[in-house]
């Protein structure tokens, strides 16, 4: 197990009084079919190797990336501004496609490190926490899966629809299983403030 130093630990405390999910909106149709389309288009562009990498280098702590494998995929839909700092989440904002970017946005307000990802179908994504500082939102493109996340008072599955965005606290440890008969692709988004979230503390929603 991977020892937290006291400044991960404060971290993870104050992610943590955030709710575990809620539920944010939905992508209209237009949307989902041009961010499919960008997948199906871009899928040889895989850059799940250098989350890794930067998952290292920021000291965040990886006890289990099994799911780095050929079941797993993440293509860009921002990529590292030119001089940014690799090491720095919020450099990653330049737009690959910046019509789809821009929609997305204007849905959800200004985001960094905007990706799609990928789970073949019967993979699973196993259990693991994220940075603490994120705020992330998914919205479920095809498939289906189940994303379950864990705390102290037991599991919590969020039940998403395709196109629903869902805020998710991955401060707590999650894991993901392809439950369907078809590739699981999301749309991953980190938020630059959680205040576009209107989240209230310690209130959830998993319905």
């Amino acid at each position: 197990m991977t020892l937290l130093s006291r400044v991960q630990l404060r971290e993870l405390a104050k992610a943590r009084r955030l709710p575990l999910s809620k539920k944010l909106g939905v992508l209209n149709e237009n949307i989902i079919e041009r961010l499919l389309g960008f997948y199906y288009e871009s899928r040889n562009r895989n850059m799940i190797s250098e989350s890794v990498v930067s998952r290292k280098e920021r000291n965040i702590p990886i006890e289990n990336i099994d799911y780095v494998s050929e079941n797993y995929g993440q293509i860009y839909l921002q990529q590292l501004r030119s001089g940014g700092d690799p090491t720095n989440r919020y450099d990653y904002c330049d737009p690959v496609c910046k019509e789809i970017v821009e929609s997305i946005e204007s849905v959800v307000g200004a985001a960094c490190r905007m990706r799609l990802a990928s789970l073949k179908t019967g993979a699973e994504i196993p259990e693991h926490i994220d940075d603490p500082k994120q705020h992330r939102v998914i919205a479920l493109l095809n498939g289906q899966h189940d994303f379950i996340q864990n705390t102290k008072m037991g599991t919590a599955t969020v039940k998403m629809k395709i196109g629903e965005l869902w805020y998710v606290n991955t401060a707590f440890p999650h894991r993901v299983n392809n439950t369907g008969e078809y590739e699981r692709i999301v749309l991953l988004i980190d938020l630059l403030d959680s205040k576009l979230l209107h989240i209230d503390r310690c209130t959830e929603d998993t319905e």
